[in-house]
Parts: structure tokens; sequence; C-alpha cells
């Protein structure tokens, strides 16, 4: 049944008339969160999703990154999908904070099911961005960027990192500390939750119960607290 409305709404992808271009690509990629899609032969899902995040519209653009995000959910699909993490890579600089946010989400779900090379290639290519992404000037996008550091956190703690990759992930600590200070209090709580991963990659887990807080907004609390710890262990 799946194979065959996939199939149905392709045929309004190139429609003159843009509404039905766009709920037909919008009904695709909707669709391809299913469980069964990973069943689903003759379709080539990344060479349609990976040519609309290239078109101009705007809307095109995040219905494509949303494709790329469901179609991340199932396993065995990391390994087609990480070809597009240098496209990916450049929307996050994109001047529409929506395709920024949409962006990040892809790029968080392909780390998902992806082994630990994948983690570190995603991580390697996207870290610096990221961090950029934690003072965008909209919450939304801030959300996700953070949100997005604690999932791969989560997931590098599965894959047991080398000393390589837990350098490049000690540098992810002053930038999270500073946004504990954000405004927005979902920003915060991601914030504690990429801390908290944090601190089990590296080994601190002392300071795993103080990122746990529910008072993290006391942000001047938690950096004594994270200074103390870095004092007695001489870090």
């Amino acid at each position: 049944m799946l194979q065959r409305v996939l199939t149905y709404v392709k045929n309004f992808f190139c429609s003159l008339d843009n509404s039905q271009k766009i709920l037909s690509r919008s009904i695709y990629t909707e669709l391809l969160c299913h469980e069964s899609v990973a069943e689903t032969v003759r379709q080539n899902f990344v060479g349609s999703l990976s040519s609309w995040i290239r078109e101009p519209n705007i809307v095109i653009k995040e219905i494509g990154l949303r494709g790329i995000r469901n179609l991340a959910l199932h396993p065995g699909k990391s390994d087609t999908l990480k070809t597009l993490v240098p496209s990916l890579e450049e929307l996050l600089k994109d001047d529409e904070w929506r395709v920024r946010a949409e962006a990040v989400k892809a790029l968080q779900n392909i780390t998902h099911h992806g082994n630990r090379e994948d983690i570190k290639l995603v991580i390697g290519s996207i870290t610096e961005q990221l961090l950029s992404l934690l003072n965008d000037e909209k919450d939304e996008v801030r959300i996700s960027a953070t949100s997005a550091l604690g999932h791969i956190l989560w997931r590098v703690t599965n894959c047991k990192p080398g000393s390589a990759l837990r350098k490049q992930i000690n540098s992810l600590l002053v930038p999270l500390l500073l946004s504990l200070q954000d405004n927005n209090t979902d920003v915060v709580k991601a914030c504690g939750r990429a801390l908290t991963e944090w601190t089990k990659v590296m080994g601190w887990l002392p300071l795993t119960h103080l990122f746990q807080d529910t008072n993290l907004h006391d942000h001047i609390h938690v950096l004594e607290e994270t200074c103390k710890y870095l004092v007695s262990e001489s870090l």
C-alpha cells in the first residue's frame, strides 16, 4: 500500500500548480516516517530529497529537510544519508532560520543509527557550525542546535570515543556553560541535557548530578561548582 501511495503522489512533484507540488511533496516526506519505508524498494528517496534541499524555494527546502530527518529514523539508511552531510552543513548557514533549524534536526537524526565512524564524521564536520548556532538570534535554532549536541554526545558515549574525538568534544564545555545564561528556558533545559551527556563522555561523573539539577537557571552556581571541580582535579 505504501509503495502505491508514494508512487501516486510522485506524479504531482513537478505539477505546474504550486499548491499541488507542495502538498504532494509534503505527503511524501511525512510518509517516510512509516516503519515499512525501510523495506520499500524502487524508490530513490535520497535522490528526490537531495534535489529539493537545493531548490531556492524555502518551503520546498524545508520539506526536503523534513524528509531527510524522517528517512534517517530507519536503520540501514544512514550509510546513504551520510553522503548528504556536506550539503546539510552548508544549510546550517542559510539566511532563513527555519532552514537552519531543520538542517540541524536532519543531521541529528543521521547520527541516530550511525556507527562510530558516521558519528565521528558528523562531529568532525559540523561541531563548529553547531556551536555558532548556540548564539543564533532565533530561539528555535538555538534549541535545535543544543538538543542536537546533546543527542550526538549521547551517541558518542555509546560508541566509546578515542582520544582525538574526546579532545574535540572537550571544546564544547565552555560554549555549553555559557548557554546556561540563555533567556529561553527550553534552551537552558537542552543545555543541561547536553552537559549531562558531556560529563558521561569525559568521565566527569561527579558533575552529572549538577547538570541534571532543575535549578540550572542559577548559572553562576553551576559555573562555580564546575570551576571547583576543575581545580580539585587540577584540570
